[in-house]
């Protein structure tokens, strides 16, 4: 049986110039989970290629060594968000049938 997953919005109060995300909503099992998305989500296609735009995966993840990376291992320099001992998340509800923990359903981002 696969784990519950559940929608969280997920903020931070660590970066807030231009170009920084504020907060978002994920999808993640729990809070810990939920803290170690980032809002930045990768855009490799649309429906044509089969893809569901209601969420995205996380461009990035959190390394144990205390930084984002690059789906390729490689380091972000991202100053857009916080790490996730920065972030604080507030459980929304149920995720919905067919939603994929670590997706970003959508995000505050402050253009400058």
């Amino acid at each position: 049986m696969s784990q519950k997953l559940y929608l969280w919005k997920i903020y931070q109060n660590e970066n807030n110039d231009y170009d920084t995300y504020s907060d978002a909503i994920v999808v993640a099992p729990d809070e810990e989970s939920a803290r170690n998305i980032h809002p930045s989500r990768s855009w490799t296609g649309g429906p044509e290629k089969g893809i569901d735009l209601r969420s995205r995966a996380s461009s990035y993840t959190w390394s144990e060594a205390g930084g984002w990376l690059y789906e390729d291992g490689e380091p972000v320099y991202d100053s857009s968000w916080a790490s996730p001992a920065h972030v604080k998340a507030i459980l929304v509800g149920d995720a919905l049938p067919g939603m994929i923990e670590g997706h970003v359903v959508c995000a505050s981002f402050h253009a400058g």
